[in-house]
């Protein structure tokens, strides 16, 4: 997955829940994708916690939907040697999207003991267009 340096705002993403898991609980905060022109966000990228494994959830604002390119996201967790570690050592449960699928959530994976972040990519055709981490939880 590509790094993007992006930058995190407020903003609401509602998510109903991991199939497969009815109770997930949001751990660390959210970060989002933006455009790199106008700073318009387009996707939240969160994660959560349940049934015993991490999940990793993208949501695509509305402003990403309306404009109506061909994008797809791709969701993970990424897992770090530790809390100083520069850079991810793993990624497990990723999941791509469908075309413009609004909501995905990676498998869960089972590296709750583990120092994780979620993950996502944003896609236009196929091609990496932004990249954003949630932060590091140990």
């Amino acid at each position: 997955m590509a790094l993007l340096a992006g930058v995190t705002i407020s903003g609401t993403a509602h998510a109903a829940g991991p199939p497969g898991c009815s109770s997930v609980t949001q751990i660390g905060g959210t970060s989002y994708i933006r455009n790199s022109f106008d700073g318009e966000t387009y996707v939240s990228v969160k994660q959560f916690k349940g049934c015993g494994k991490n999940w990793a959830y993208a949501y695509a604002w509305q402003s990403l939907v309306d404009g109506g390119a061909p994008f797809s996201l791709m969701v993970g967790i990424a897992v770090y040697w530790g809390p100083t570690a520069p850079e991810a050592g793993s990624y497990h449960g990723i999941v791509t999207g469908g075309y413009r699928d609004r909501e995905v959530w990676s498998t869960g994976t089972d590296t709750l003991s583990q120092c994780t972040t979620a993950i996502a990519d944003l896609r236009f055709d196929g091609e990496v267009s932004g990249t954003k981490e949630t932060s590091l939880i140990c």
